[in-house]
């Protein structure tokens, strides 16, 4: 229950408002084959629905507010050529007010990928997945409810555009993933003056226990000539442990924007979820964040 005092004309508004989010509904089914290759489609939708009831007092009406929100929804397109190469391009629905839409689509993923000696070294060329928003969601199986604390900060995304090489290795008991990206993100497809390196290593010592690192490294698209851009350095560690039915884990980050010319506005990545700021940048300024 939500109470709202209005001292203006001193009447009493209550409000409550009802909110679950719903399981994603996820599903797919394959479209066409002929031998090993494979053409498939899949979506995956996170919906949630909403009741409100406001009440305002004094006599006035109340109103009621019941709707269905669309959080994300992703069509996905798979070809599979054969056991070792395949590729995706898959969409991305968010609700936001950006160009004057509420609803706007996107390229999340576009990449081939191919086995270069099988599970251990697997390549990827294009718009694909970063390294470790995509594992960390796989391991919690609540993305529906919330972002991972690292993209819900803005401090790395969940997908953007290069090269990348992951596998596992050492009978399963280490996997690795890194990238080398432009640095922006998906939604927006600009080249950049140099490349982001990202990177997670997970060390698995017994069945269901993990340990994981991630680094990254660049300038996430910002610099634009040789002293100018805002240099980024990402970290995060995390041990979790867990079967089918149960997870319980816990991780650190830490991340440090360097603005790196004097007189260029600086606002430091995750600015978005402390409502914002930039300085006028000194050569040196540092913003340092952890969670």
């Amino acid at each position: 229950m939500r109470k709202i005092a209005n001292k203006m004309k001193t009447a009493a508004v209550a409000a409550s408002m009802l909110a679950f989010a719903a399981p994603a509904f996820a599903g797919g089914v394959t479209v066409a084959e002929n031998g090993d290759s494979k053409l498939k489609m899949e979506g995956l939708f996170y919906l949630n629905t909403y009741q409100e009831s406001v009440d305002p007092g004094a006599g006035a009406a109340k109103t009621d507010t019941i709707g269905l929100h669309t959080d994300r929804a992703y069509v996905t397109v798979k070809y599979i050529f054969n056991n070792d190469w395949n590729m995706r391009f898959t969409t991305d629905l968010a609700n936001e007010s950006t160009l004057g839409h509420r609803q706007n689509v996107y390229v999340k993923y576009a990449y081939l990928e191919g086995k270069l000696a099988g599970d251990q070294a697997v390549l990827r060329i294009g718009q694909s997945h970063t390294p470790w928003i995509d594992h960390e969601e796989g391991l919690m199986h609540y993305r529906f409810i919330e972002n991972t604390m690292g993209d819900k900060l803005n401090f790395d995304s969940s997908s953007d555009l290069g090269l990348g090489l992951y596998g596992k290795v050492a009978n399963g008991m280490v996997d690795y993933w890194f990238t080398e990206t432009n640095g922006h993100g998906y939604g927006n497809g600009a080249t950049s003056k140099t490349v982001d390196f990202d990177s997670r290593i997970g060390i698995h010592p017994i069945d269901g226990l993990e340990i994981a690192g991630q680094f990254r490294d660049g300038y996430r698209g910002t610099k634009t000539s040789a002293n100018n851009g805002i240099k980024s350095t990402y970290y995060q560690v995390m041990i979790d442990y867990g079967m089918d039915n149960f997870r319980v884990g816990a991780n650190y980050l830490n991340n440090k924007d360097d603005g790196k010319q004097a007189g260029n506005t600086f606002t430091s990545h995750g600015g978005n979820i402390t409502s914002g700021f930039a300085v006028a940048a000194a050569p040196g300024l540092q913003v340092k964040s952890t969670g």
